[in-house]
């Protein structure tokens, strides 16, 4: 639950950097300078909307000063012109279009609902063993990706993105943006013959359609499959999922503790439905970005990754399938660093090789999401090959 009290989007902003910038030990040197370039923008930006809404103004010159501080490195701050007064000159230097992370204008997080760093990396190396730590370099790194159902889907036979077909490309997808993972890609584990007496199922009093118990899935589906249980699982499913029985509907939920995780493809949202709607799923640019969403979401929840609490991120948490599509694709520096010290990646050449691949899906199967997405990296990438990042 959030705390009660109100704090300014300032305020916020400065306690979230100070949180940030005093939680990165260890962090590799690119990644440790890019996250203190982004909190301190963080701080110069809610100032300026602060300024705009008359709350701080012109002639506040030791405000405007303080920010300037902010947005400066030491270096910076010795050669700094003392005659600047103006918070836009600080802009120019830090200008919106340079911004590549948000921060949740929310209430501060509280204690009980964030997963820092150190709380994570504590979490998943006691998550191997009760009796000794565990090193992350020694957890297995596999994910066995099963299609639990054949596709019902017209057009997925016409499905190509660079010479693969639909599950081949769901495969790559996985490899790129985990890399260091090894992404097995298993053939068709149909669970309506293999799991049916271990599946709880029912039919949704408002939509009138199937939907499995998701929980009976990620809990079973390593014995059923025989994929050793130091092992991942993602599996796929045609079929709604719903996660209890006083809840409508998931796209998908995770089990860090079964290292199992389950997609479904919501046709018939419970929320959303209008009696005599019938879906006919149909593979395009809206339906593949579910898919990246949902899957990339679901995966680094497999790896201890809780939801994130920080920035505008991949890692937050969604209480509706629209509020879960409209989040971006990409994780934020504090989710990144979890990630990046469980897998051991490159963080430049990672996002590299995902422009290039966002870039082929957005070219064979556009949606505006994706061209953010795309828009986004190339600018992700142009700021981590800056020499000042090197």
């Amino acid at each position: 639950m959030f705390s009660c009290c109100v704090t300014s989007p300032e305020k916020l902003a400065e306690r979230k950097a100070k949180y940030l910038l005093g939680n990165v030990d260890k962090l590799d040197e690119d990644l440790q300078q890019w996250l203190q370039k982004e909190a301190s923008q963080c701080q110069l930006i809610e100032h300026h909307k602060k300024r705009k809404n008359g709350a701080i103004k012109d002639n506040d010159t030791t405000n405007q000063s303080d920010a300037l501080d902010i947005a400066l490195s030491p270096d910076q701050e010795n050669t700094r012109d003392s005659s600047i007064p103006d918070v836009q000159n600080a802009l120019e230097i830090a200008p919106d279009n340079a911004h590549l992370f948000s921060p949740i204008s929310s209430a501060p997080v509280g204690m009980r609902d964030r997963q820092t760093y150190r709380m994570w990396k504590a979490m998943i190396e006691l998550s191997e063993s009760f009796i000794c730590k565990t090193h992350i370099t020694d957890i297995p790194k596999t994910l066995h990706f099963f299609p639990l159902e054949t596709y019902d889907i017209p057009n997925l036979d016409d499905f190509n993105i660079n010479g693969m077909n639909f599950l081949q490309f769901l495969a790559k997808f996985l490899e790129v943006f985990f890399p260091g993972l090894t992404v097995i890609h298993e053939d068709l584990f149909d669970i309506n013959i293999h799991m049916n007496d271990v599946i709880t199922s029912r039919v949704h009093k408002v939509t009138g359609k199937k939907q499995f118990l998701v929980r009976d899935l990620y809990c079973n589906l390593h014995k059923s499959t025989k994929v050793p249980y130091r092992h991942y699982i993602l599996g796929l499913t045609w079929t709604d999922l719903y996660p209890k029985e006083e809840l409508n509907f998931v796209l998908g939920e995770a089990s860090s503790g079964s290292k199992c995780a389950v997609l479904g493809f919501g046709r018939y949202e419970p929320m959303t439905f209008k009696e005599g709607d019938e879906v006919e799923l149909m593979m395009d640019g809206a339906l593949l970005w579910q898919l990246l969403r949902v899957a990339s979401h679901e995966t680094t929840h497999l790896f201890g990754i809780k939801h994130c609490m920080f920035f505008s991120c991949a890692m937050n948490e969604s209480k509706s399938v629209k509020a879960a599509l409209d989040q971006p694709l990409f994780l934020c520096p504090v989710c990144l660093r979890k990630l990046q010290k469980f897998l051991g990646f490159d963080i430049r050449k990672r996002y590299i090789d995902l422009l290039e691949l966002c870039t082929a899906v957005q070219n064979s199967y556009p949606s505006p999401q994706l061209n953010q997405s795309v828009e986004w990296l190339k600018r992700c990438v142009a700021s981590l090959s800056d020499p000042a990042h090197r």
